[in-house]
C-alpha cells in the first residue's frame, strides 16, 4: 500500500479521519488498495448525518 503520510497535510482534520478510516477498512478486508467503496464507507461513518435523512 502507498504511504499516505505525504498527503495528510493536504486534508482538513475531517478529511484525514476519512482517509484513515478508508485505509483501515481496506486493511481489515486484506486488500492492498483504496477504492471508491472504502472512501464512501469512510464518509458514511464520519458524516453519518448526511445519509440519515
Amino acid at each position: 500500500m502507498i504511504d499516505l503520510g505525504t498527503y495528510k497535510d493536504r486534508f482538513a482534520e475531517s478529511g484525514q479521519r476519512v482517509l484513515e478510516h478508508a485505509v483501515s477498512d481496506s486493511r481489515r478486508r486484506d486488500q492492498n488498495y483504496i477504492a471508491v467503496e472504502h472512501i464512501l464507507n469512510a464518509i458514511a461513518t464520519e458524516e453519518g448525518d448526511l445519509f440519515n435523512s
